[in-house]
């Protein structure tokens, strides 16, 4: 094969890979397509506040229509921020995947997910529960079937970063499942860049844990005696792995060897001439 050719072809494999992406919100000027229930509103314009620093809140807000995960694998990056703390600030903000109604969502120390069947959630939790929270009020966690006593547990803390509750910070998060390898792995920064290492890691087969191939995708919160507000400034979300704007410019290891080797190819085909 012409090597010049082989290098077209290298270079399409990295950046020519296709958008899945079924949800973008670059902010929230716009909720078509979202069902927000509680005391989940659009806030300053563009900003979903899914609960306002007032005790005893609840707000989510889904997909008003079902996900189709027939493959299994998926992806999101979203980003927000938590202000106005008062007590402490609680409770936090789960993204969710559920089949049980696009107007899911509990108050309290649960995070509008406790008691969600058929369910996956990645929490961010903002207050102390004891020993189901890893004792932590900061941290990040996997959870499964409305459980918030989370399977996999990892403090801001030991991620070098500052508290959730942090009311200047704009925290970024990622998360990618391979429903072949059963991976979760979950990314998270305090800046608009995808770390290099996964925060937190976790094998589960959501496909069975989920008892479905359609669902409903988003966010629940709550407030209690403890509270803070809430608040999404953005979300992407695909029906495959590796979908999501941040993931698809990461190139494969198979494009990135397909790429070198094309390169390789080129220098050799020069040094002839």
């Amino acid at each position: 094969m012409n090597l010049t050719k082989l290098f077209k072809i290298g270079l399409f494999c990295v950046v020519g890979t296709a958008n899945a992406t079924v949800i973008t919100y670059n902010d929230f000027s716009s909720t078509v397509g979202l069902t927000l229930n509680g005391d989940a509103q659009v806030v300053a314009g563009n900003i979903l506040q899914l609960t306002p620093a007032q005790g005893t809140k609840n707000g989510s807000v889904f997909s008003t229509d079902l996900i189709d995960l027939t493959e299994g694998s998926f992806s999101t990056q979203f980003s927000f921020n938590f202000d106005g703390q008062i007590n402490g600030g609680a409770d936090g903000m789960v993204f969710t995947l559920q089949s049980s109604s696009n107007q899911a969502g509990t108050s309290g120390g649960g995070i509008g997910y406790q008691g969600i069947s058929n369910s996956f959630g990645l929490e961010f939790d903002n207050y102390n529960n004891g020993a189901g929270d890893g004792s932590s009020d900061s941290h990040i966690g996997i959870n499964f079937n409305g459980n918030i006593n989370s399977a996999a547990l990892v403090t801001t803390d030991a991620l070098g970063l500052s508290n959730l509750d942090s009311p200047n910070i704009t925290w970024y998060a990622w998360l990618n499942y391979d429903n072949t390898s059963k991976v979760i792995d979950v990314f998270f920064n305090d800046q608009d860049i995808l770390p290099g290492t996964a925060a937190l890691t976790h094998t589960a087969d959501l496909a069975a844990i989920l008892g479905t191939d359609h669902v409903y995708a988003g966010f629940t919160s709550a407030t209690g005696g403890a509270y803070t507000n809430h608040k999404l400034l953005s979300w992407e979300f695909s029906n495959e792995k590796n979908g999501t704007s941040a993931f698809e410019e990461v190139p494969e290891p198979s494009s990135l060897f397909i790429l070198s080797a094309a390169l390789l190819g080129l220098v050799r085909l020069s040094k002839k001439k």
